[in-house]
């Protein structure tokens, strides 16, 4: 047995960025030893849930949405291109080590608080992550989706409001998700701002105006064909297409 030091992730700087990325690296290093002891470890499913929502809900702070001004110097300090897709990569592990642990979980009407709840703060810090414009190289990413496409949060705000919620650290993460979601830019040419990756409205193109506009966008800044007769959803396929490989950041705002 490897030993697991669970308060290594409990404590978080707010001065710069890399002291949020090494708290997110340090939560998923915990994550994968849980994982990879699981037989050796009791109620480790129950162990990794608390540790998520621990970091979640006290240990990283919620940003501001981009449109709006930050509190902490570590949401308006710079990061470079390589801490940025650091940070993606770590977050999508930890969004996927997370759900598996608390679906594998005994069913809990608590449980229900935590998946959406969790779930929504690390959906945040993606999207705050891949919005930002990096120093040294922007991402295609964040140019295709910056100040043209809007992500909402109605789905959280109608899953969450029926949530039996009474810990004050969840009910104000609510409170910031929702706040996050509301003040997200808006698109300046239709008046309800197009969704990106909405999979809740089903798979028609209608309800993927904001995810059109994002891969026709990617394809003009990648020299790759928009394939007009074709579904545009094997873009993103992870063996589909070139645009996975080139933008692995896409993958995790994509799955998140």
């Amino acid at each position: 047995l490897v030993p697991i030091e669970a308060t290594k992730a409990s404590t978080c700087g707010q001065d710069d960025f890399r002291q949020i990325l090494q708290t997110l690296r340090d939560a998923d290093h915990l994550l994968n030893r849980l994982s990879a002891q699981q037989d050796l470890v009791k109620d480790a499913d129950l162990l990794k849930t608390a540790l998520v929502d621990d970091l979640c809900s006290r240990v990283i702070p919620t940003p501001k949405s981009p449109s709006r001004t930050q509190d902490l110097r570590c949401w308006s300090g710079p990061i470079s291109h390589a801490e940025q897709v650091d940070a993606l990569l770590t977050l999508g592990r930890i969004t996927s080590e997370f759900l598996a642990a608390v679906f594998a979980a005994k069913d809990d009407h608590h449980l229900d608080t935590r998946k959406v709840l969790c779930t929504g703060k690390l959906a945040v810090l993606t999207d705050f992550v891949i919005r930002k414009t990096a120093s040294d190289h922007v991402s295609p990413v964040t140019a295709a989706l910056q100040g043209t496409v809007s992500t909402c949060g109605d789905a959280f705000a109608r899953q969450s409001a029926a949530l039996p919620t009474y810990d004050p650290l969840h009910l104000r993460l609510r409170s910031e998700i929702l706040e996050y979601f509301d003040a997200l830019p808006s698109s300046e040419t239709t008046t309800t701002p197009p969704q990106v990756f909405a999979w809740e409205h089903g798979l028609g193109k209608a309800a993927h105006r904001g995810l059109s506009t994002v891969l026709r966008r990617l394809c003009n800044e990648l020299a790759l064909r928009y394939r007009e007769d074709e579904d545009e959803f094997l873009y993103l396929c992870d063996d589909g297409d070139r645009m996975i490989h080139l933008c692995p950041e896409l993958r995790v705002v994509r799955d998140v």
